[in-house]
Order: structure tokens, then C-alpha cells, then sequence
């Protein structure tokens, strides 16, 4: 049996999940997936690490940006070099870059760090 993987993301709004779903279920109808940001990667807990403290952890770090709004600004529609993925791009905003800091900092002691080029959030996007 395979490790849970767990990953931090953002949600859309519904009206914008909505739109993308709609556009992509054209090319990929099977797909039934939910659009978000990932900001931590999927990775899985450090032995003798538990669920509750990564929430616990999660909160704590996310706390300060639920004050107020997350401001997105996308910048086209891009493809990953080496993957077959479609992927809306994000402007690697200030603010986004310091929440996914923020967490990455919360969960270093929680989650195992992610293998591959993304988990230093080298290309926010939307998938």
C-alpha cells in the first residue's frame, strides 16, 4: 500500500472553476479534477508525524493572510516542457511567494520534501 501524499493548494472561486472546467473538459472529458494553485507540492509525512499537527501547523501559518484578500493575476495559458499538462500561469506575485514560504517554513518538520523541480514553486499555475 502506498503513503498518503498530502499537498497544500488554493481554491477558486466557483465561477472561475467553473469556466476552467468547462474549457477543459472539451479536450479531456474523463478528467475530474478541481482547479486550484498548488503551493506545496504532493508529499508524504515525516515518520512519527501525525495529520492533525500538519493542519495545526497549516493554520498557524495561514492565519495572518485570512485577514485579507489574495490577489491573482494570471498571465496565459503555458504547457510544462517535459509533461503533457496544460496549465493556466499565475504572476509570481510578492504576497504568493511569502504564503508559500510561509508554508513550506510550517510544514519542513511535518511533510517530507517533495522530489522534483516543484517544490520550490518555480512556476505558480493553475491545473
Amino acid at each position: 500500500m502506498s503513503a498518503v501524499r498530502y499537498y497544500i493548494r488554493i481554491p477558486l472561486p466557483q465561477n472561475l472553476r467553473d469556466r476552467i472546467v468547462a474549457i477543459s473538459s472539451k479536450y479531456n472529458p474523463d478528467d475530474r479534477f478541481e482547479p486550484h494553485i498548488t503551493l506545496i507540492p504532493p508529499a508524504e509525512l515525516i515518520e512519527g508525524k501525525f495529520e492533525n499537527q500538519l493542519v495545526g501547523d497549516i493554520y498557524l501559518a495561514v492565519e495572518f493572510y485570512a485577514q485579507a484578500p489574495l490577489w491573482i493575476s494570471y498571465n496565459g495559458v503555458k504547457c510544462f516542457d517535459d509533461e503533457d499538462v496544460v496549465f493556466i500561469g499565475v504572476e509570481r506575485s510578492s504576497m504568493l511567494v511569502k504564503l508559500h514560504r510561509d508554508l513550506k517554513v510550517a510544514v519542513a518538520d511535518i511533510l517530507k520534501t517533495a522530489p522534483g523541480p516543484y517544490a520550490n514553486f518555480p512556476t505558480p499555475h493553475i491545473t
